[in-house]
């Protein structure tokens, strides 16, 4: 709500709604819906609620524009796949080991959508997953975030973190450690660089991997892809 006690005044909602107001005058101001865009083919997509999702959930706000989404399973290291309409063919084409069930708080989701769509975040409560970064084992987490948020400050949220990856017009993009930047030249890898500044919106999933004991697969120098 937002109140005021003298004269009078316009109050921008949503950098698109005047309101006028006068002293004593109380008003209810709603934000826009949060809306992100999906493109047609492959694409990250962050979920940035504070509540567990279920496909079913995705299913009516994607309608039939959306072929199949896909969340990795970062304990197994695995994908867990949903479709609306090609659940048995998804299954006996790829041998996903598991029809996802539940998107959880903070995850990201890869979609690949039969053409351009886009997703509605309505009255949720969006979700920092920031403070809890530092928590992720080691592996890929495929990881959203209901804030914007830089690419420095994911870094520097784990202290074993390695790299950070967002997939844009079918091209990687990486910000990394001198470590992984160095794998991927002695494989002669053709990625994109990003500068530790780079915004990450809300709604956009990032891939983070984190550093473990063990040495890191070096056949697995980008993001695990969808079968």
């Amino acid at each position: 709500q937002v109140t005021l006690l003298q004269g009078s005044v316009d109050h921008v909602v949503g950098g698109t709604t005047t309101v006028s107001m006068s002293a004593n005058e109380v008003i209810e101001v709603v934000s826009p819906p949060l809306t992100i865009p999906i493109v047609a083919g492959s694409s990250l997509l962050g979920i940035p609620v504070s509540q567990r999702l279920t496909p079913w959930d995705l299913e009516i706000k994607f309608d039939d524009n959306v072929h199949s989404v896909w969340r990795w399973n970062s304990a197994q290291q695995r994908w867990e796949a949903f479709t609306p309409t090609h659940a048995t063919a998804l299954h006996n084409n790829f041998g996903i080991p598991r029809i996802l069930t539940d998107i959880e708080v903070g995850e990201g989701l890869w979609v690949v959508a039969n053409s351009a769509t886009q997703f509605l975040v309505n009255d949720e409560e969006p979700f920092s997953l920031l403070s809890q970064v530092s928590t992720l084992g080691s592996g890929w987490h495929l990881i959203s975030d209901g804030k914007a948020t830089t690419l420095r400050e994911w870094f520097l949220a784990h202290p074993n973190a390695r790299s950070l990856w967002i997939y844009q017009e079918g091209h990687w993009q990486t910000y990394a450690s001198d470590e992984v930047l160095q794998e991927l030249m002695d494989g002669s890898e053709s990625v994109n660089l990003m500068e530790a500044d780079r915004l990450i919106p809300a709604g956009q999933a990032v891939w983070f991997e984190v550093q473990g004991d063990e040495s890191p697969n070096a056949e697995r120098r980008f993001p695990p892809g969808i079968p």
